[in-house]
């Protein structure tokens, strides 16, 4: 979602529209930038406030061309219960060195967003693998507007070397077929420490909305933690650094993704916390 809004300045008998021009985008997972579009380099004020009825919360400092929050996360509760339900109406109201210059209503959701339910697969999917060497990990079905899909994790060991499979297949409605639609791999040395996956990091989610799910999932690399997510024949990943202070290290295509990049970084930092 993206809104702009002019600042008016007042000064009788004079009506001053100023030059600057200020650019609201709010993400899909609650995330707000306010960017002055011009780029003049001044430093502002910026407050954002999220009233109603029966609470308020505010952000508030001190900016120069952008500035990006999470609700509630970089918030203060001002007043209320800070038990936000889901569907929650809010005013939100963005000022710039006090003079309002965005307003909108704004209905809360939690995040990730997850519409889709992941279902063990009882039956043997291996027919589908056609390395019988393969051995299957685990395999999962959930449906979502593509039709319905399949997830499997298998493994294959060699002397030399460790191998992790990812496989994504689907079955478009009135289709019979189960077609692949993306594979990816991983390996590593055997000497190199454990490879293998981390079964109960496995998570669907539908973070940007657009009704085909993601799904993302933790293991380990010669010892090294990898995340991945995958979803519309696409891969994403963090993995973790060998730079001192650096926890982990994100593909060039996140830099794109910015909700699945914030996704990642989350589900990383909690998994970190165990």
């Amino acid at each position: 979602m993206r809104k702009k809004g002019l600042i008016f300045l007042f000064i009788y008998p004079f009506l001053i529209i100023s030059s600057q021009k200020w650019e609201v985008n709010i993400a899909n997972d609650n995330f707000f930038s306010v960017i002055d579009s011009y780029v003049e380099n001044k430093n502002y004020n910026l407050l954002i406030q999220l009233t109603n009825s029966n609470k308020k919360y505010a952000y508030q400092n001190k900016i120069t061309n952008k500035e990006e929050v999470s609700f509630p996360l970089d918030f203060q509760l001002i007043y209320g219960d800070s038990n936000i339900a889901f569907n929650e109406v809010f005013q939100l109201d963005v000022l710039i060195d006090k003079a309002k210059v965005f307003q909108l209503e704004y209905k809360y959701q939690p995040n990730p967003k997850g519409f889709y339910q992941l279902k063990p697969e009882t039956k043997s999917l291996s027919k589908y693998i056609k390395n019988s060497s393969e051995k299957t990990i685990d395999q999962y079905s959930w449906e979502d507007s593509l039709g319905k899909n399949y997830f499997i994790r298998t493994e294959l060991s060699t002397l030399q070397y460790k191998y992790l499979y990812f496989y994504h297949f689907l079955k478009k409605e009135h289709d019979k077929a189960v077609v692949l639609i993306h594979k990816c791999s991983d390996k590593q040395g055997v000497s190199f420490g454990r490879t293998n996956h981390k079964i109960e990091s496995i998570q669907i989610t539908d973070i940007n909305i657009n009704n085909v799910a993601e799904i993302s999932c933790f293991y380990y690399l010669g010892g090294k933690t990898k995340l991945i997510l995958i979803t519309e024949k696409k891969k994403y990943y963090l993995r973790q650094s060998e730079k001192r202070n650096i926890d982990f290290e994100s593909c060039n295509n996140l830099k794109i993704e910015k909700e699945y990049l914030r996704f990642m970084k989350s589900k990383w930092n909690k998994e970190a916390t165990k």
